[in-house]
C-alpha cells in the first residue's frame, strides 16, 4: 500500500473512531458526575503505566526490525505474554494500596476489572504488530474501529443503566475482546502463539528501552491529574480531564494517524538508505501547517465549544483547555522527531530524551497544584520546551538537521499562527451583538478559518497547496 493511500485509510480509521467517542462522551458527560469520570480518569491512568510494559516495545520491533524470522515472532509474544500476565497480577494485589493512597475504595473494584485487559492481550498485540509492519492498514481500520463502535455503545447503555463508573470499565474489557477476536481473523496464524525463547534477549534489548520510554511518555501525561488527584480533589480531575480530551482532538484526528504510516514507512526508507533529514522536515512541514492553527481555533473558541459539546457544568475547563493548547503546540515538534528516532533504532536516545522531558513536568505541576489546577496547565509549558530543546539537537546529531532549517519552519507557520490568533479574536471580539449567538459565531469562523488558511498556504505555496492543485489540475485534464 502506497504512503498516500495508507494516509487516507489511517485517517478515515481516526476520523470515524473519535466520530463514535466524541458522541459517547457527549451522552456520558451527560450520565456521569465530574467526580465520577475523574475517578475513571485516574484508574486508566494507574492502568495506563502497565499498558506501557505489557507491550515491552514489542509492536515497534516487529515493525522496525530488518530480518523478521518466525522465531522472532515467537520470542515476541512470549515477551509480551510474560509481561502482561504478570502485569494482571501485580494489578490485581496493588489495587487496595492504590485506592488506600488516593482514599478511594472503589479503585479496587476498578482497577481489577480494568486489569482483565492484560490477560487478553498477549493474543492480539503480535499479529497487530505483525498487520504495522506489512502495512495492511485496510485491516487496521476495522480492528479498531469496530473496536471503539462496541466499547463506546456498551459505555452508553451501561452508564444510562446505572453502572456510574463502572460502566466504562467494563466497556474496556468488552473492546479488548472485540481487538483479540478481530486481529486473529485478519492475522490467523496461530504458530506465533507458540512461546519461544530463541530471540527473547534481542527482543528484551530493544523492549527495555522502549519500554522506558513508553513509561517516562506515560509519567509525563499522567502525572498532571494523578496530582491534581491527590493534591486537589477528583472533581479538579475530572475538569482537566475533560480540557485535555478536548486539546487532545488533533492529536487523535491527525497526529495518530500520521504516527500510525509514519514510523513504518520511516523504517522502511532507513532501511532503504534514504536522506532521513529531508523526510523529518517534510513531515514538520505538512503538521505544523495544519496543527498549529487547529490549536489555535481552539483555543480562542474553547469555552463556546466545551459548552456546545459538554454542558455548563464544565464551564471550569476552558482556561485549562487554553493553556494546553499552547502545550500540545510546543509538542508537535519534539514528538515527530521522538518518531523518527524509534524507526531508526535509536531506542536509546530516545529513551534518555523522553526520561528528561516527560519527567521534569512533576517539577512544575507539583508546586503549581498547591496553587490551581490552572497553575499545573501553565506548568507543562515549561517542561515542553525542555523537550523541544533536546529533540531539536537530537535532529542535529542523528539526521543532520539544522537550527536554521528548523527555525525557518517554525518561523513560518509560527507568524501564521499568531495572525490567525488575532483574526479570530478579532472577529469575536467585535462581532456584532446579533451575530455573537453560538449558532452564527462558530459557523462564520470555521469560513474566515479556512479562507485565511487557504490564503496562507497559496501565497506560501506551501506543499499541501501545490499537492492540491496538482491534483485538481490533474482531475480537471482527465
Amino acid at each position: 500500500m502506497g504512503v498516500r493511500r495508507s494516509l487516507i485509510v489511517s485517517f478515515a480509521e481516526k476520523y470515524s473512531i473519535t466520530f463514535v467517542q466524541l458522541i459517547s462522551s457527549l451522552i456520558i458527560a451527560r450520565l456521569l458526575s465530574p467526580t465520577e469520570i475523574g475517578l475513571f480518569s485516574v484508574a486508566m491512568l494507574i492502568i495506563g503505566f502497565a499498558h506501557m510494559l505489557r507491550d515491552f516495545g514489542v509492536s515497534n520491533y516487529l515493525v522496525q526490525e530488518r530480518e523478521l524470522s518466525p522465531e522472532k515472532i515467537r520470542a515476541a509474544f512470549t515477551v509480551t505474554l510474560i509481561i502482561a500476565w504478570t502485569a494482571a497480577v501485580l494489578l490485581h494485589l496493588l489495587s487496595p494500596l492504590l485506592a488506600y493512597f488516593f482514599e478511594q475504595p472503589s479503585l479496587i473494584g476498578l482497577i481489577n476489572v480494568l486489569s482483565i485487559n492484560f490477560w487478553l492481550i498477549p493474543f492480539s498485540s503480535v499479529a497487530f504488530g505483525l498487520l504495522r509492519r506489512q502495512l495492511n492498514f485496510n485491516a487496521l481500520y476495522w480492528i479498531n474501529t469496530l473496536t471503539a463502535l462496541v466499547s463506546s455503545v456498551l459505555a452508553v447503555i451501561l452508564a444510562y443503566s446505572g453502572f456510574s463508573f463502572m460502566s466504562l470499565a467494563w466497556a474496556a474489557v468488552a473492546g479488548s475482546v472485540v481487538t483479540v477476536l478481530l486481529t486473529n481473523l485478519f492475522q490467523p496464524d496461530s504458530a506465533i502463539f507458540w512461546p519461544s525463547r530463541h530471540g527473547v534477549k534481542a527482543v528484551l534489548g530493544f523492549g527495555s528501552k522502549s519500554s522506558v520510554a513508553s513509561l517516562a511518555i506515560e509519567a509525563g501525561q499522567s502525572a498532571p491529574e494523578l496530582v491534581i488527584g491527590k493534591i486537589i480533589n477528583f472533581e479538579a480531575v475530572g475538569f482537566f480531564s475533560r480540557a485535555m480530551g478536548l486539546a487532545t482532538l488533533f492529536n487523535k484526528l491527525i497526529m495518530s494517524a500520521v504516527q500510525s504510516v509514519a514510523i513504518p514507512y520511516f523504517a522502511n526508507h532507513n532501511r532503504s538508505d534514504a536522506n532521513m533529514a529531508a523526510m523529518l522536515e517534510k513531515t514538520l512541514n505538512y503538521l505544523l501547517c495544519i496543527a498549529w492553527p487547529f490549536y489555535v481555533f481552539i483555543a480562542v473558541f474553547a469555552d463556546e465549544i466545551i459548552l456546545l459539546l459538554y454542558g455548563d457544568q464544565w464551564g471550569d475547563s476552558v482556561v485549562i483547555a487554553q493553556l494546553l493548547c499552547l502545550v500540545f503546540c510546543i509538542r508537535v515538534i519534539p514528538s515527530i522527531i521522538s518518531w523518527s528516532m524509534v524507526s531508526v533504532g535509536e531506542v536509546g536516545k530516545n529513551m534518555r530524551g523522553r526520561l528528561i522531558w516527560e519527567l521534569s513536568s512533576l517539577l512544575f505541576i507539583i508546586p503549581a497544584a498547591y496553587y490551581s489546577v490552572n497553575w499545573v496547565a501553565a506548568g507543562l509549558i515549561f517542561s515542553n520546551l525542555l523537550g523541544l530543546g533536546i529533540f531539536i539537537h537530537y535532529a542535529a546529531v542523528l539526521f543532520g538537521s539544522t537550527l536554521k532549517q528548523l527555525g525557518k519552519l517554525v518561523l513560518m507557520h509560527g507568524l501564521f499562527a499568531v495572525t490567525l490568533w488575532l483574526l479570530l479574536l478579532g472577529y469575536k471580539r467585535w462581532l456584532p451583538a446579533e451575530w455573537s449567538q453560538l449558532y452564527l459565531l462558530l459557523p462564520g469562523a470555521m469560513v474566515l478559518f479556512i479562507v485565511y488558511f487557504g490564503l496562507f498556504i497559496g501565497v506560501t505555496k506551501h506543499p499541501i497547496w501545490l499537492e492540491v492543485r496538482a491534483r485538481f489540475i490533474s482531475r480537471m485534464k482527465g
